[in-house]
């Protein structure tokens, strides 16, 4: 587990950072339908730890880049596994979920461009994007036979303590 505060990587089973004392963000041992969720919670500790100034430098960078690649790991598994594990008629819950996710990737790398100028507005339109994305994320998963949601719960997410 990285830890967001100092970027200090700590073994699975700890619940405070070997360096900074930090508690750890947790993993979800199963997931049904609110992985995006779970990111948004994750997120929003990010932002907040920027704003107060307990998440600095190049570990701003670093929470940036394991939220973006976890959600282009999603985006992957879901795209093979979908293929595989496909519902009939689920096709729009499928494209539906895909979209959340690029959109949800929109929102992150919004929060980025606070990286370039230090404008917190960056933190705060990207949170905005993040949040509709979730809702649209559930929203197509929603209707979504157990087969599709059945690709969820193989995923690990992040969780803010």
């Amino acid at each position: 587990m990285i830890c967001i505060r100092c970027g200090t990587e700590n073994p699975g089973d700890r619940r405070f950072c070997s360096c900074c004392n930090c508690r750890l963000p947790q993993v979800i041992e199963e997931v049904i339908v609110k992985p995006a969720t779970a990111l948004l919670t994750f997120l929003r500790s990010v932002r907040s730890g920027i704003l107060t100034g307990v998440i600095a430098g190049e570990n701003i960078e670093l929470s940036f880049s394991k939220v973006t690649g976890h959600l282009e790991g999603i985006r992957e598994k879901f795209l093979a596994q979908s293929q595989v594990q496909a519902a009939p008629g689920a096709e729009d819950q499928q494209k539906g979920t895909l979209e959340a996710i690029d959109e949800f990737l929109e929102g992150v790398y919004e929060m980025k461009r606070f990286l370039e100028d230090g404008d917190p507005s960056h933190l705060e339109r990207g949170m905005e994007i993040a949040e509709g994305a979730d809702i649209k994320f559930q929203a197509a998963l929603s209707d979504v036979e157990n087969k599709i949601v059945h690709v969820y719960k193989k995923i690990d997410f992040y969780v803010d303590p």
